[in-house]
């Protein structure tokens, strides 16, 4: 949709008066990751399959784009994490997840940002990625605890390691308004 479109890589606005701010954000982030994609498109369109796809992207999001997990929770947005010198490249799971959303997307990878919480550790809201690759089958992808810990069981999660291994849980509209009222945020839902 519209709003998905314009708004994908800033903060959501509060008023039309933030709006001339906010599409010149989203316009900055964009063509941050466009510049990304674009440096590394021939090595991610050379793979067969979309997992190996999904999984360079996620190394590259962990490695080069987001090195590390933001603690004073200041990165929320691409837009935010586009400023910062290379060396200070942080962001919380907002920022992993929309990062390998949109580089999945580009390289033709169905991508949906997933919130909710980690029901293992009551860790609070987290969201994650749930990708669905061209055979239709649907693979998890959870970049801010891989980066975190290191464990690759986060990437391309099974359902099972997904629902019990790691207790991962959708958040409904009463628990939480993530701006929309969504727990997934898909074209449709975004605004």
């Amino acid at each position: 949709t519209l709003m998905h479109t314009l708004f994908p890589y800033t903060t959501l606005f509060r008023s039309w008066s933030d709006a001339d701010e906010v599409m010149r954000q989203n316009l900055v982030a964009e063509n941050y990751i466009n510049s990304f994609y674009e440096a590394h498109e021939e090595t991610i369109s050379s793979f067969k399959t979309d997992k190996e796809k999904a999984d360079y992207i996620s190394e590259l999001v962990t490695t080069e784009i987001v090195k590390h997990y933001d603690d004073d929770y200041q990165v929320r947005t691409i837009y935010q994490l586009s400023q910062r010198d290379e060396d200070l490249k942080v962001g919380v799971c907002t920022v992993y997840t929309t990062v390998m959303d949109r580089l999945c997307e580009l390289a033709g990878i169905q991508s949906y940002m997933e919130i909710g919480v980690l029901e293992r550790d009551d860790s609070g809201t987290h969201c994650w990625n749930k990708l669905v690759f061209s055979d239709e089958t649907i693979h998890y992808y959870d970049l801010t605890s891989y980066a975190s810990v290191g464990n690759k069981n986060f990437l391309d999660m099974t359902m099972d390691y997904y629902d019990n291994c790691f207790q991962y849980r959708l958040l409904d509209k009463t628990e939480f308004g993530y701006k929309a009222g969504v727990n997934v945020v898909e074209d449709d839902d975004w605004f």
